[in-house]
């Protein structure tokens, strides 16, 4: 038996499907709910392979937590529906993604707006981590806008706990993926975020790596050769011991990055560490200096 298209199936449900969103593993449709006026995101999950298990424990355990995350910077789950052998879980859709935030002329992007982008992203964050939950897709398309409100949310979370390390974006890898780490942590988090805060400040992104040794060249062009004295136990990994690169000393990010303030510049230092044992967590990072007069934005 086959699954039903799920374009069809949603517009039986008054839902007019707007257009695909994402293009990677699951399908995710951006649509309008004619009942609501409202525009959703539904991802569909296909257990046709499993129908003769029933539904599989990893698709029940991204619904429980996604029922259990409740955070105002993390979009909600509205409702579960199922049709056949096809499961849709309707999210909550902001007006636009990051990605189109960072690059439409058009809007106005002052530094205390991106303060106060970063500060509810670092409280998504560490709400997940202190709930042991890692996101492992941090990427500005994964970061959702209300321009009305100016506050963001994190998306596809869920579906982030299945991904394999190294599945994810070049331009958000942390190094100790790229440089071969079997598992990812809370400080891989840490660096995407580190990125997408690069990214606000300067309009482009800071590695903008369409390739796996191409990232590690940028990366390590900007902060540095790491060394078993700057980094314990890298060359026990595997991919690490398989590179060879030049000897190269890091830049000053004061000096790359001019424009930005002694407290943009130190944050930023703190998130993009090449040590992840060295990295800011999410929950000090709330704390920095740079976030001292963010009652005033908020």
């Amino acid at each position: 038996m086959d699954s039903a298209d799920p374009s069809e199936v949603l517009e039986g449900w008054n839902y007019n499907v707007i257009g695909r969103i994402g293009g990677e593993g699951r399908p995710v449709y951006k649509c309008l709910n004619r009942d609501t006026n409202l525009v959703v995101s539904v991802k569909v999950f296909s257990i046709l392979e499993e129908q003769n298990e029933g539904i599989p424990g990893s698709i029940i355990r991204e619904i429980s937590l996604l029922k259990e995350l409740k955070h105002p910077n993390i979009v909600r789950l509205l409702k579960v529906l199922n049709k056949g052998y096809d499961i849709f879980l309707v999210f909550e859709r902001p007006e636009i993604d990051l990605d189109e935030f960072i690059k439409n002329q058009t809007i106005p992007k002052d530094a205390l707006l991106v303060k106060k982008f970063l500060h509810q992203m670092l409280s998504a964050i560490a709400y997940l981590h202190s709930h042991n939950v890692l996101h492992r897709d941090l990427k500005p398309q994964n970061v959702l806008v209300n321009l009305t409100d100016e506050t963001v949310k994190l998306s596809n979370i869920g579906s982030a706990q299945d991904h394999e390390v190294g599945t994810l974006c070049y331009s958000y890898n942390a190094p100790e993926i790229l440089f071969g780490a079997a598992e990812y942590s809370k400080a891989s988090d840490m660096w995407s975020v580190g990125c997408i805060f690069a990214e606000m400040i300067i309009g482009r992104s800071l590695f903008p790596a369409t390739k796996e040794l191409q990232a590690f060249d940028q990366i390590i062009n900007l902060l540095g050769s790491p060394s078993e004295e700057s980094w314990p136990g890298i060359t026990s990994l595997f991919d690490f011991m398989n590179l060879s690169h030049p000897s190269t000393r890091p830049k000053d990010l004061a000096l790359e990055f001019p424009t930005l303030a002694p407290a943009c510049v130190d944050l930023l230092s703190k998130m993009l560490c090449l040590y992840p044992n060295g990295r800011i967590p999410a929950k000090e990072a709330l704390k920095h200096e740079f976030f001292n007069d963010i009652e005033k934005v908020q």
